[in-house]
């Protein structure tokens, strides 16, 4: 297969538009065509393994997994053209089905076998995807350690304050549960979400061609890593605004405390950390309390 030159695949697509019917020689190119991409596939797999001899050397070589990438974006557009091939093909049944029968012969969309992810590279994947999860559990140990574990939905400092708990009992209650050191939290939040954003691109990657010999499970891994990461960061930046707003509302400075409050409602307005967070995040009477710090209109 690696053989054949694309020139080859021009010719026949030509040569079929000639010796077929339109409808014909449409399905023989849309089956051309998957063989084109295979061609592609093959040669940005041949173009990843010149990265090293072995997987780890790879991974370690593709420092940005820039070539891994164009090995996945390659499958994902086989996949594509799959898919149309055989559509293209199985619609000539119906309205030529002595060529259907014929062409069904030599259905060049049901070779796959040459074109499927090898072992060498799925144990790429399996190696970034291993790499992602141990950074991850890292962050998220780094991040209950800041919080002091209050973060978490069933243990956040504000569980004992009502919906419509007064300024006094907000003040009570930060003072209290909010007396430790979080000056590494924006750091950590920030480092989560740069893991989060390389999670997703792989969780898009592998969902495209989860239906390839291998993927399903990968895909499968780096979907639940992707949720349960999601989760820890808006836990984590909902803990945070919280955070600054129960800052304002004990800061003695009252213009201090305007510019901390109307920061943080601008963020949630404009959902500045892009974690999908608002205001119906944030406890009513602590942002009831934080509002109340601001000048009446």
């Amino acid at each position: 297969m690696q053989r054949l030159s694309f020139p080859v695949f021009v010719n026949l697509e030509k040569a079929s538009g000639l010796a077929f019917t339109q409808k014909v020689a449409n399905a023989i190119k849309y089956q051309v065509q998957y063989m084109q991409e295979g061609c592609h596939v093959l040669k940005q797999l041949e173009k990843y393994r010149k990265l090293g001899s072995d997987a780890e050397a790879r991974v370690k070589n593709d420092v940005k997994c820039g070539a891994i990438f164009g090995y996945l974006k390659q499958l994902e557009q086989l996949a594509g053209a799959r898919e149309k091939a055989s559509t293209v093909t199985a619609a000539l049944s119906g309205t030529d089905p002595v060529e259907f029968s014929k062409l069904k012969e030599v259905e060049l969309c049901t070779l796959e076998k040459p074109f499927n992810v090898p072992e060498d590279v799925l144990e790429s994947v399996r190696m970034i995807v291993s790499d992602l999860d141990q950074q991850v559990d890292k962050g998220v140990d780094r991040l209950s350690d800041i919080t002091c574990g209050l973060h978490l939905p069933d243990k956040t400092w504000t569980a004992e304050l009502k919906k419509d708990s007064p300024i006094a009992d907000v003040k009570k209650c930060a003072s209290s549960k909010l007396d430790f050191d979080v000056s590494g939290l924006q750091g950590t939040l920030d480092s989560l979400k740069e893991v989060n954003t390389r999670i997703t691109s792989w969780r898009k990657r592998l969902t495209s061609i989860v239906s390839m010999p291998g993927m399903k499970a990968l895909s499968q891994d780096i979907q639940k890593m992707s949720d349960c990461l999601g989760c820890d960061l808006r836990c984590g930046y909902i803990f945070r605004c919280e955070g600054v707003l129960a800052s304002a509302v004990l800061e003695s400075n009252q213009s201090e405390a305007v510019k901390l409050v109307r920061k943080e409602i601008a963020f949630l307005a404009g959902n500045h950390w892009q974690v999908g967070i608002t205001e119906e995040n944030i406890h009513e009477a602590l942002l009831a309390a934080a509002k109340s710090l601001l000048p009446r209109k």
